[in-house]
């Protein structure tokens, strides 16, 4: 284990961990825009700002990126570092005025109206949704350009054939830039589609990682091959490292297990009818005919609406 000073008091970290991470770990609040747990930290947006120091030698460096290390002395808050983080805010707060996320943070730093010509602008350019496609495995998206000209895009700004419409993008976006609507405007309808669920009847969507059923035996999370990401690209992994009982192994394969019983009681029930096959019927033409299965899905209380009807 390693020691070291936090705000004053001894704290200790593991090897190769971040100063980030030990103060959250200590419940110390470092602010930061481009960070996120399931990506090597970037320290773009430098609001982590800290100061480290050791006997009279002392510099600024980015909480989220910078290890830790035995004896250091770290400062998460003090005038310089309120004024920095206060510079900060105000520079992206005048690129993106109309972004919530910003505003909160203006108040949070007294900043009325910033000094510099306000933009109109939702990026803040800290390059999550970039690394988190990187992590997906494909890297459709990517900051290009210099200077007051950066932004993000996809090469030759067109629509690549390598963007998979994961959402991953979306989901780690900041500033609400980046939204499943923009992405599904760009491609074609027919490229997105909601993993229906089987158990509702294709009336709700389900996650490539899901549990099949509410009390379904085994009560256990099962990964669509089809649809999960990595078995696209060798990618993502990332509930492997959110799993804190190691419980994913995307190297399982599938069994067949002999059992030596007694009787066996077969059920072997009925198919359904696709009454989609008869117009006559206008099923799948209009959103307000449904088959009696699907009606009983939607009045049933762990049914995609929860029972609720209006």
């Amino acid at each position: 284990m390693i020691n070291f000073i936090l705000d004053g008091k001894t704290v200790q970290g593991e090897e190769g961990e971040y100063v980030l991470q030990v103060a959250e770990r200590y419940k110390v609040d470092i602010p930061t825009l481009c960070h996120h747990k399931a990506l090597e930290p970037a320290g773009m947006c430098r609001l982590c700002t800290v100061l480290v120091s050791e006997g009279r030698w002392s510099k600024f460096v980015t909480a989220c990126n910078y290890p830790i290390w035995e004896g250091m002395e770290i400062q998460t808050d003090n005038e310089d570092i309120h004024q920095i983080r206060k510079l900060i805010v105000e520079l992206l707060y005048a690129r993106c005025p109309d972004v919530k996320l910003l505003k909160e943070l203006a108040d949070k730093y007294d900043i009325v109206e910033p000094r510099f010509s306000k933009e109109d602008d939702t990026c803040i350019l800290c390059g999550l949704c970039t690394r988190i496609c990187e992590r997906m495995g494909n890297s459709a998206i990517s900051l290009t350009g210099r200077g007051t000209e950066m932004r993000v895009d996809t090469p030759f700004h067109l629509q690549t054939e390598a963007c998979l419409s994961c959402g991953a993008c979306a989901s780690v976006c900041p500033t609400g830039h980046i939204t499943y609507e923009k992405i599904q405007s760009h491609i074609s309808k027919d490229d997105v589609k909601v993993i229906p669920s089987e158990y509702d009847m294709g009336l709700a969507g389900r996650k490539p990682v899901y549990v099949p059923y509410a009390q379904a035996v085994p009560n256990t999370p099962v990964i669509d091959r089809t649809k999960c990401i990595h078995f696209k690209t060798g990618g993502c992994q990332i509930c492997v490292e959110f799993c804190g009982v190691n419980a994913i192994d995307h190297k399982q394969i599938d069994e067949v297990i002999e059992l030596d019983v007694g009787s066996i009681i077969i059920a072997p029930g009925t198919q359904s009818f696709d009454p989609a096959v008869h117009d006559t019927f206008g099923y799948k033409k209009h959103p307000n005919i449904v088959t009696s299965l699907e009606f009983e899905r939607i009045l049933s209380a762990s049914g995609p609406y929860g029972g609720h009807l209006v």
